[in-house]
């Protein structure tokens, strides 16, 4: 043999087997596409697993997204709440192996000695969790000499329309074992093991007692007061894992096919007295988040840049989730378009923002509107939302941006362009009126910015940003188009936002930072508009009033005007709302909310809200301004072929140290 490659891929999830070994390191494949568009295959050089006389190759399925629960479609009670591409998950594949003496043959899933049968998974669901029972096992059915002649032969089923491609992105890995910190037993029989920081992935068990004992698992990212797990806010995620002994000495279970958000498992049904080695998580992410580094002489914001790092790594899972725990993990697109910039700074994200690029081209609305999330699985009104549906502009945008790739931009543009076309129709006089579904400055606090401004702020930035990409790849037409669009969106948005003063008509913080940072102000009025952003800051005692639109503008736009010593104070804030309120209060990630959650369960915390998550990345956005301001690390041109050294000094901060890896080094 000189080569064995191996080309694979599911309807669902798959893990493939070759002479009793798993083949590869990766997780939850092939990953979510719409299938009826796409369906990702991998290739595993094989070469020196394959062995002189027989060789078996196998695979274990199951539902994954193809066919198992999606979102909070249970939760909403829509008519569909699972199997929403289809029913039955299905294996295809082919290995190709090429011999010294130059013949090749293909082993191919379409010949007839393929066998099936089920084994000791029973169920195994992404926000439901997995059940096993290892009395089911059928030992050695992946290897050589397994008598197999009780199994039956599998089902054919027709592939979906979508198109078979290589997948364009690195898979889901293991990029972290912990090791608990901590084990409390609450309960008698209950015990919580503590990882220490709240991630993305599964737990791995070790364990022994008698055949047939039941071990369930449940997951958390918060204790209550009296040290149980917190599991409310998973609304009808059931998030549970159980494992059935075989009792055949240590036994090991790591699940194959869904995963979790949490710090904390809580493990019953144990025979013996556990200890740090009974679980181990397992980190999963898409990304590494080793590119970056971020310290300063303000320890909680340190600490703060780690938070920002682990929930960029639990909610990089094959898409931009905007959580890994409850009955969501969906690809919303306004938490993707706020994070994007910040999220090259920490990570290598070329390839996971182009797929997700692809994932928001297929799921465009037939009318041109990019949805609210992607890949886009229901059908129901309120399909999209202005600031959300322009990260079908805004990731292209920063992908050429950062990474200098046009390639990203010319895939898309046709669909922008259909986008940019739906705008203009929706327009009234150059202004979008409130209409769709339309979320706002999501959680803002104590300040609203009306529908229609936001909406309108964003048509204006996806017009500019529409004549820079069509600019840069030749389109001189489009940009000049664009360009005028701009001018003529501005103008209108000055006539009826911007007050003589400087003010805009909403003087909230939301509407200030926007319009500054999307240069909506006229040039003799933005510096009073950012006098005034810094004052009602400064009234508010350095805290924000802002939601996940505006937090990530607010500092850009001051800083970007000179008022750095603002900035800092905001970003070394402790009181409620800030980030210091939550890292007061124990957080090792990023809160959905300012106050998700306090030590004591004042009137402050929002402990109880249905919509709950720990691990959110939407407020950490702030990251952008840590490098591009605090640091002073930005690009001039695409690509950082033109590089901007520029720290925002301020008496405020005594040091900082920042680094960033991009393509150029």
């Amino acid at each position: 043999i000189k080569s064995a490659t191996a080309y694979t891929t599911a309807l669902g999830l798959y893990e493939l087997r070759l002479n009793g070994n798993k083949v590869g390191n990766d997780y939850l494949l092939p990953g979510w596409t719409d299938y009826n568009k796409r369906l990702y295959y991998q290739t595993f050089d094989i070469t020196d697993q394959l062995q002189e006389g027989e060789n078996v190759v196998g695979a274990i399925i199951s539902d994954g997204w193809y066919s198992g629960y999606i979102g909070y479609a249970l939760l909403v009670r829509l008519d569909k709440v699972r199997e929403f591409y289809g029913v039955n998950p299905s294996f295809m594949g082919q290995i190709k192996i090429e011999y010294e003496d130059g013949t090749s043959e293909i082993i191919a899933t379409n010949d007839k000695n393929w066998k099936s049968n089920t084994g000791a998974i029973l169920e195994a669901d992404i926000i439901m969790g997995e059940t096993y029972d290892a009395r089911l096992e059928k030992k050695g059915w992946d290897n050589v000499g397994y008598n197999d002649k009780n199994w039956s032969k599998p089902k054919r089923y027709t592939l979906p329309n979508g198109k078979l491609m290589t997948s364009p992105t690195r898979a889901v890995k293991n990029q972290e074992s912990i090791r608990p910190v901590k084990i409390t037993e609450p309960k008698p029989g209950t015990f919580i093991f503590d990882l220490g920081k709240n991630i993305a992935g599964i737990a791995k068990l070790k364990t022994k007692g008698v055949t047939g004992t039941k071990i369930t698992l449940r997951f958390g990212e918060i204790l209550k007061s009296n040290g149980t797990l917190l599991t409310e806010n998973l609304r009808k995620a059931r998030a549970t894992d159980t494992y059935i002994l075989n009792g055949k000495g240590i036994e090991t279970y790591e699940p194959r096919f869904t995963y979790h958000g949490f710090q904390f498992v809580e493990v019953t049904g144990l025979t013996e007295q556990p200890n740090l080695e009974t679980i181990t998580g397992i980190q999963l992410s898409s990304i590494k988040t080793n590119d970056s580094n971020f310290s300063s002489s303000n320890p909680m914001n340190n600490k703060l840049f780690n938070n920002i790092k682990t929930t960029q790594a639990a909610n990089f899972i094959d898409i931009p989730t905007d959580c890994p725990q409850r009955d969501e993990r969906l690809g919303w697109t306004g938490d993707a378009q706020v994070f994007a910039r910040s999220a090259t700074y920490n990570s290598d994200v070329a390839s996971f923002f182009t797929k997700f690029a692809i994932d928001l081209d297929d799921a465009q609305r037939w009318y041109g509107a990019y949805p609210n999330f992607a890949p886009f699985p229901f059908s129901r009104p309120g399909q999209y939302s202005p600031a959300w549906m322009e990260a079908g502009i805004i990731i292209p945008y920063t992908m050429m941006k950062v990474y200098n790739d046009t390639r990203i931009v010319a895939y898309m543009y046709e669909g922008m362009q259909k986008f940019m076309q739906f705008q203009e129709k929706a327009s009234v006089n150059f202004l979008r009126p409130a209409e769709g579904k339309n979320w706002g400055d999501w959680l803002s606090v104590n300040e609203k910015t009306s529908s229609d401004f936001i909406a309108s702020a964003y048509y204006g930035y996806a017009a500019k940003l529409m004549s820079e990409m069509a600019n840069t790849i030749g389109k001189t037409n489009d940009a000049e188009k664009y360009a005028v669009d701009f001018i003529n969106i501005k103008t209108q948005f000055v006539k009826k936002y911007i007050l003589s003063d400087g003010k805009t008509t909403e003087d909230s913080m939301t509407s200030y930072a926007l319009a500054l940072y999307f240069n909506l102000y006229p040039e003799t009025l933005a510096y009073k508009g950012a006098a005034r952003l810094a004052e009602k800051i400064k009234l508010n005692g350095y805290k924000f009033a802002t939601g996940f639109l505006g937090t990530k503008h607010v500092m850009l736009a001051l800083s970007k005007y000179g008022f750095h010593e603002v900035s800092y104070k905001l970003f070394q804030q402790k009181e409620y709302p800030s980030w210091g309120y939550s890292i007061e209060n124990g957080s090792t990630s990023i809160w959905e909310r300012w106050n998700s959650f306090t030590k004591d369960n004042s009137k402050n915390s929002d402990l109880n809200a249905a919509m709950n998550s720990f691990s959110h990345y939407a407020f950490g956005s702030v990251a952008e301004w840590m490098f591009q301001y605090a640091a002073g690390i930005d690009t001039k041109s695409n690509g950082y072929r033109n590089i901007i050294i520029k720290p925002a000094i301020s008496k405020e901060m005594d040091f900082i140290n920042g680094s960033t890896e991009t393509i150029n080094g």
